[in-house]
């Protein structure tokens, strides 16, 4: 029995991806389409099916169908097309690419904040040399002391959780890259070379990098207790600034008292003048007599009381003065307080928060450690 073999490529529009579909068709010599029945078989045809796929994708079976007619067979055989992972590597090579890029950026982000760290810090030490003479000036300055050395603190912290923050992305950048480069699937399996070399260079990059992190762990730390004892100075002079508040109550208070006091001896005096002078007016519609030294008399003690009554409303009034002023000191030294208590609890939440990054960030490493060594 003669046969001939057509191979004919099917696209089917439903077909999502680019397997390649091949149809075999085997003919009898009696069919119309070949009237020449002496031609000798060329030879034989064979497909070959890989029973083990490649990592990833779906299995290819063959199928064996029957026409309609019953005149030929037809043998489905699905072939993975090399462009598709030439396509994959191309794209996984890119985006390893621009990942490198970016750790790239994140390095020279790196150290231009390093630079302005070194420079602000710099600048705050002579800022607190500044306001040291400030403060020996007298209690009158101690808001304007508080108020810069509250900037300067914010600053500086803010600038350490930024560092932080962006040592703890260029770690998780790093990591990302070395797990996805030790599990990608479009690595050749035959060249096992290339994997070695591979990972010993990714093993070595990974050793810096946990030097580096190692480095930036003693800075934060050092970071860390640096706070912590401006944190307590700051308690101890807040402890400080409540005890004068509460000694600066006290005079208050008792300013308060004389002034009540003096109040009264001002009302009375009053009374006693008012008196006085009604009897003063009575004394004049007597007839003269005996009484006119009486009269006298009674002037000059209402002159006398009236300069001391002169006098205790300017003491009154300076007193008053001294206490309109000295409770304005006590709202500027509550307020001062306040706000020294809302930096101390922002400084601690930020050295928690500190203290509870710190070792987050190296719990990353013995895992990517262990992926290398099993590599």
């Amino acid at each position: 029995m003669n046969g001939l073999c057509t191979l004919q490529q099917l696209k089917p529009e439903s077909e999502a991806d680019s397997i390649k579909t091949l149809r075999l068709t085997l003919r009898d010599d009696q069919s119309p389409e070949r009237t020449d029945t002496k031609v000798k078989p060329v030879g034989r045809a064979f497909a070959l099916i890989s029973s083990r796929p490649l990592r990833g994708s779906r299995p290819l079976n063959s199928e064996l169908i029957k026409s309609k007619d019953g005149d030929e067979e037809i043998i489905k055989v699905y072939l993975k097309a090399k462009a598709e992972d030439k396509k994959n590597h191309e794209w996984n090579v890119s985006q390893l690419r621009n990942e490198v890029r970016q750790i790239q950026e994140a390095r020279t982000s790196l150290t231009l904040l390093r630079k302005d760290l070194d420079v602000s810090k710099h600048e705050g030490h002579r800022s607190d040399k500044v306001d040291g003479v400030e403060m020996q000036n007298g209690d009158g300055q101690t808001g304007t002391l508080w108020s810069r050395t509250t900037a300067h603190e914010e600053a500086s912290c803010d600038g350490c959780c930024a560092l932080f923050l962006e040592t703890f992305i260029f770690i998780s950048y790093c990591s990302r890259i070395l797990i996805r480069l030790l599990y990608l699937q479009e690595f050749p399996l035959d060249n096992g070379k290339n994997m070695r070399e591979t990972a010993h260079k990714l093993y070595a990059r990974l050793q810096e990098t946990e030097r580096r992190h190692q480095a930036d762990r003693k800075m934060y730390e050092e970071k860390l207790n640096h706070w912590q004892q401006e944190a307590e100075q700051s308690n101890r002079a807040r402890v400080q600034a409540q005890e004068m508040a509460t000694e600066r109550q006290k005079e208050v208070d008792e300013l308060k008292r004389l002034m009540s006091n003096m109040e009264k001896e001002h009302q009375q005096l009053l009374q006693t003048v008012k008196d006085n002078e009604k009897e003063l007016a009575k004394m004049k519609e007597q007839p003269d007599g005996p009484l006119q030294d009486r009269c006298q008399e009674l002037e000059k003690t209402v002159s006398t009381l009236k300069e001391k009554i002169h006098h205790l409303d300017d003491m009154l009034k300076s007193q008053q003065r001294k206490v309109r002023q000295m409770i304005e000191q006590l709202q500027n030294s509550r307020t001062a307080m306040q706000e020294k208590d809302s930096l101390i609890q922002e400084l601690r939440e930020k050295v928690s928060w500190l203290q509870a990054e710190v070792p987050g960030v190296h719990l990353l490493l013995p895992g990517v450690c262990e992926c290398i060594v099993r590599v």
